[in-house]
């Protein structure tokens, strides 16, 4: 995602806010690592794509919200990330297998399943109001090793192959058949992200 090139981006970051963020193979968990490398990449994105957008939704309770629009200032998305960063760093005050007993949900928090079909939907809709100049890709970070659709996903894939979007898969888990046939039918790629240095690697060449 910043290799430096001056191609006009459009990249859609989609980030897994289920609750299988909450795990603790990274340190302290996948979810500060994820949010503290998705705040460097901020950084290096502008500096590599100054012409380019870039945006980050959040796939939680099988929806897809907007984390951060491409039209935010540089200082506008850093600051949306810190605010999510300093909630999850916050968040050892409370056990988090029993946290939705005794807390709030709110939007800071992982909760729930993704469902993969609507945070393509959300980005299809993106993308058909793109100009064609712009190289369209979806960069799909994943802590589930499965996803929660209510329609056919395959149809929308097609939708996304004729507006020319490449989605690339970085899993912090593990991998299924519909992640590989994702990429494939993309023309993207599918990282399994082994430690927090390899997940951080694959994102800046994502």
């Amino acid at each position: 995602m910043t290799d430096g090139k001056k191609t006009l981006r459009h990249t859609i970051l989609l980030l897994d806010y289920s609750r299988a963020i909450k795990e603790e193979d990274y340190r302290p968990n996948r979810q500060v690592s994820m949010l503290e490398t998705v705040l460097k990449l901020i950084d290096k994105f502008e500096e590599n794509n100054p012409l380019s957008l870039l945006s980050v939704y959040l796939l939680r309770d099988l929806r897809c919200t907007q984390m951060i629009d491409s039209s935010n200032s540089h200082e506008k998305k850093k600051e949306e990330i810190e605010k999510h960063l300093k909630n999850a760093r916050s968040d050892d005050r409370f056990n988090f297998h029993s946290s939705l007993l005794i807390k709030k949900v709110t939007d800071f928090d992982p909760v729930g399943q993704i469902s993969l079909y609507n945070g393509l939907q959300v980005a299809r809709g993106i993308f058909e109001k793109t100009p064609m100049y712009y190289h369209r890709e979806i960069v799909l970070v994943l802590s589930s090793t499965g996803t929660n659709d209510a329609k056919d996903i395959y149809e929308l894939l097609e939708d996304l192959v004729n507006l020319k979007v490449k989605i690339n898969i970085i899993s912090m888990s593990g991998t299924n058949y519909l992640f590989k046939q994702v990429v494939k039918r993309t023309g993207g790629k599918l990282y399994l992200a082994g430690s927090k240095l390899e997940f951080e690697e694959q994102l800046f060449v994502s």
